[in-house]
């Protein structure tokens, strides 16, 4: 049996790449981009619902970096202020993986719109993602 979760964010309009096969030219699939950038958070975790969770909080932490400064330090005021951890470790781990995309993955302009994380019978994690160009 698999678990699935769906999530989608924003409601514009723009093209989705559901698929890497449309992209105008090859690039990684934004999927495994999503799981390296992730990387630092999941080495931290151990359970699925923990990576689950880690996986959402990658995505949105890369959109997030995909805005403006002050639209940037706005949602991340907003979300610390929703989250039931500590402040300061909810701060810094949010401002360290935006950080993270900004510096290491700075070419990859790409905004997810949808995701879904699928549980596999064996016990690992699958990630697909509709994603589109970042203007």
């Amino acid at each position: 049996m698999t678990k699935k979760i769906k999530k989608k964010h924003g409601g514009m309009s723009a093209k989705l790449y559901a698929n890497d096969a449309e992209l105008p030219h090859r690039q990684k699939k934004m999927s495994e981009v999503i799981k390296e950038y992730a990387k630092p958070l999941l080495y931290e975790v151990e359970t699925i619902e923990q990576q689950k969770q880690v996986l959402e909080i990658a995505i949105f932490c890369w959109n997030v970096s995909l805005l403006s400064d002050d639209e940037r330090a706005k949602a991340v005021e907003k979300l610390v202020n929703a989250d039931k951890s500590p402040k300061h470790e909810a701060v810094e781990m949010f401002t360290s993986m935006i950080s993270r995309k900004l510096n290491e993955f700075h070419d990859i302009n790409r905004k997810t719109m949808a995701y879904e994380i699928t549980e596999n019978e064996n016990g690992g994690l699958s990630l697909n993602v509709a994603y589109s160009i970042a203007s």
